[in-house]
């Protein structure tokens, strides 16, 4: 219903006013005051939404009989939202009539897409275009409505799918294989599977103001058939500093990633230790055709 419970409650309360005062002292409510409004200041809705963002207008008079106009502004706006591609309205004509009902709605219709562009707003403003009545209350107040619409797209969207994975190792050996990328309930994470060719997924976790992607510590890949069973977990490396031919050993792999590019690089590469099963006497074992020293995921 269009009507909310205070707007009944006002109109309640003008009819007691008009019964209470009679026929012959409704002259004192005079509809050279009457006015269109906003009931509200500000309204968010989702990009995916399948339900419009409702913003209701009232207006005050004693018959429900007018046409308001309003305009779409998005002057000073950070990152407006474009009507046709961010949004549409419901009817173009920028007027609402009222016919009979006191609560009418502009009904603002998100416009889905693919890619992640942040928060986008505008603003209706109603206009006084020859009507009779006037625009807002005192001091012009409700006359601005703020419209949000919410991003739902995941910052790594553009990369969901399959990649094409590029590494050498340390032998060296070349491999050349696919992987997939999907979301994750967290914005800043994404699920990788079948890295190093097993379908199991891992959890890469993404920095977007430094672009810096790392494959999240204590990961393991469970019961990987390399003549025997066994599990590995994966680790970040590097030469020792001190020249001695050793690898250096860190929790999590770290690398960049770029998303105009469609790439996801790890030029320290990753490395495979052996983790299990338990009991297992390979247990701590890393070998050289398990150390990538270079890879590259590029977007398809």
């Amino acid at each position: 219903m269009k009507h909310t419970i205070s707007h009944i409650f006002a109109m309640l309360t003008l009819m007691m006013f008009f019964i209470g005062c009679g026929e012959a002292e409704k002259d004192f409510f005079d509809d050279k005051d009457a006015f269109f409004a906003f009931e509200t200041s500000a309204g968010a809705i989702d990009e995916h939404s399948s339900e419009p963002l409702s913003i209701p207008i009232y207006l005050s008079k004693t018959e429900a009989a007018g046409v308001v106009a309003y305009e779409i502004d998005i002057e000073g706006i950070e990152n407006p939202a474009v009507e046709g591609v961010d949004y549409r309205i419901e009817t173009n004509s920028y007027t609402v009539d009222f016919n009979g009902e006191w609560i009418e709605n502009i009904d603002i219709i998100p416009i889905d897409n693919d890619v992640r562009d942040g928060l986008k707003q505008f603003r209706i403003n109603l206009i006084e275009k020859g009507s009779s009545e006037a625009i807002g209350m005192a001091n012009n107040a409700n006359t601005v409505f703020l419209v949000s619409i919410n991003d739902n797209e995941h910052p790594m969207a553009s990369m969901f799918g399959t990649l094409n994975v590029n590494e050498t190792t340390i032998v060296p050996e070349e491999f050349n294989y696919q992987v997939t990328l999907s979301g994750h309930a967290d914005p800043d994470k994404a699920i990788l599977t079948g890295l190093w060719d097993v379908p199991q997924p891992l959890v890469l976790q993404f920095n977007y103001e430094t672009n810096e992607v790392i494959i999240m510590p204590d990961q393991e890949m469970y019961a990987v058939n390399v003549g025997i069973p066994l599990d590995f977990i994966i680790k970040g490396w590097q030469w020792a500093p001190d020249g001695s031919g050793k690898l250096q050993l860190f929790p999590e792999a770290v690398g960049t990633f770029s998303l105009e590019a469609g790439e996801i690089e790890f030029p320290n590469g990753y490395l495979l230790q052996c983790s299990g099963p338990e009991g297992s006497q390979y247990i701590g074992g890393i070998w050289a055709w398990s150390v990538q020293d270079y890879s590259k995921m590029t977007k398809q």
